[in-house]
């Protein structure tokens, strides 16, 4: 009995190129949610470099940048797992 050749992973050729017919990581939908994420980010520094309280320990930069930083993560992380 012949045993086939293991094909451990799929669409790569024997010298490490990949194949044509594969299919991309991500859809449009999942580079635009990534791309909205990056821009809350910027936001969300850009905001707390804008505290005018001494050491930024006011409302912008204690609250309201960290939280849409935070969002901003949020939105990364959800951007990458989103299957449509």
């Amino acid at each position: 009995m012949e045993e086939k050749p293991r094909k451990d992973f799929e669409g790569v050729s024997g010298k490490g190129q990949v194949d044509g017919d594969q299919l991309p990581c991500f859809a449009k939908r999942n580079y635009v949610f990534m791309l909205l994420g990056v821009c809350l980010i910027g936001l969300g520094f850009g905001i707390m470099s804008m505290e005018t309280a001494a050491y930024g320990l006011g409302f912008l930069g204690l609250v309201l940048g960290p939280v849409i930083v935070l969002l901003g993560f949020s939105i990364q992380f959800l951007a990458i797992f989103y299957r449509s």
